[in-house]
């Protein structure tokens, strides 16, 4: 990398840190405001100070996995808006060095920092999940027990589950209350029991939980257990048909684990990508596989999306022409922060419509060919000016 390389990277680097830190302080201080009472509320001052930064900082990788293709775009043209008001893009220019070039080391800077919080978004986020979705009342007392969140419903089966809390640790459910569809609603529509435990498979048991202590409904520990019945596959099992059960025992066969309950419908955020395409195979979460494959499919054209406001806002740093240089700016600022917004209002349409590729694709289509000829644009600017240069000379 040539010495201009690196100190054109280096500003852009400087200067997406300066946007993304002033983005973060306005969203510390907004919910500073916000949720002051249950800062003060959650224990001991000394101990809610002490928790305070560590809550912040896994909760701002979620502010940038929202902003971070805007933050890019705003750093890249602060980076050359400066350069050009202190004339360093002309003298690039007489160097005969073409605009399109003298992007190549934000495109790169820009590269570097999409995959490096890809590589955060799948293998820090997932391992902190909740942390990043728990209150902050919650997340001071430092324990590994969970409240559920919401009740979560397996769409295979039809049978909802809820509870008091959740223990990561050893995966027990205290006090579940599990409904049942009508179809399982022989013996009773709800089964209660003292806890439950989430266990994998093992030999012929499949993953699930296994409820102790049931209180009820008492019919379904004496008698046979649930089964569908199109395919006849036991969906709830009983202790009267079911030798490795003990009495008092049920057992609910289902991939909803401890960790879907005690993060509740934000799961799919804060999930892996490889998660995400092991769900949407899932028939637990049939009614979510549109919203899975969208999220799954964004992170996989992730650097595309987070590099193309970057490509429709800075050209017109270099088209300005004898526009000034504000003017410029506020052009490219607006068709990048159009992007973002009709991204966002696609995702929208797609998930309220159930069409995948309307929120995959609908921003992407209307402004990649926008870029491209803002591109094309820029470099033929580079060659006219190269010529101008070589004919001068001559």
């Amino acid at each position: 990398m040539k010495i201009i390389d690196r100190y054109i990277c280096g500003k852009f680097l400087l200067n997406f840190f300066y946007v993304y830190s002033s983005l973060a302080i306005i969203y510390v201080l907004v919910d500073l405001t916000a949720n002051v009472g249950d800062y003060f509320s959650s224990g001991s001052l000394s101990r809610t100070l002490l928790a305070l930064p560590a809550y912040y900082f896994i909760n701002s990788f979620a502010l940038l996995d929202v902003t971070i293709p805007i933050s890019i775009a705003l750093a890249a043209l602060i980076t050359t808006v400066i350069m050009d008001h202190g004339k360093e893009l002309i003298a690039l220019l007489a160097m005969g060095i073409s605009p399109a070039r003298t992007m190549v080391p934000l495109v790169v800077g820009g590269i570097a920092l999409s995959l490096l919080f890809s590589c955060v978004r799948e293998f820090y986020l997932p391992n902190h999940m909740v942390a990043a979705t728990r209150p902050f009342k919650d997340y001071v007392l430092v324990s590994d027990e969970c409240p559920v969140r919401d009740r979560a419903t397996d769409y295979k089966t039809e049978i909802s589950f809820d509870g008091d809390a959740v223990n990561l640790k050893t995966n027990v459910l205290s006090k579940p209350s599990l409904s049942l569809p009508k179809a399982l609603s022989r013996y009773g529509n709800r089964i209660t029991a003292v806890d439950a435990v989430y266990l994998p498979t093992e030999n012929d048991r499949p993953q699930g939980w296994l409820l102790r202590g049931a209180t009820s409904p008492s019919e379904l520990l004496k008698n046979e257990s649930l089964r569908d019945e199109s395919s006849q596959e036991i969906l709830v099992y009983s202790p009267s048909d079911t030798e490795w059960l003990n009495e008092n025992e049920v057992f609910v066969p289902t991939s909803l684990n401890p960790l879907r309950l005690a993060v509740g419908s934000s799961w799919s955020q804060y999930a892996s990508i490889w998660d995400l395409s092991a769900a949407i195979n899932d028939p637990a979460f049939r009614p979510e596989a549109v919203v899975l494959a969208m999220r799954a499919h964004s992170r996989a054209l992730r650097l595309a999306t987070d590099l193309l406001p970057m490509f429709l806002a800075v050209p017109f740093i270099f088209m300005k022409k004898d526009k000034i240089f504000w003017i410029a700016a506020a052009q490219g600022t607006f068709f990048a922060s159009a992007y973002v917004a009709a991204n966002y209002a696609c995702v929208y349409w797609g998930k309220t419509l159930r069409v995948a590729a309307i929120g995959l694709w609908g921003a992407n289509l209307v402004f990649v060919p926008i870029a491209a000829v803002i591109w094309c644009e820029l470099v033929g600017n580079g060659s006219t000016a190269q010529n101008s240069k070589r004919a001068r000379k001559a």
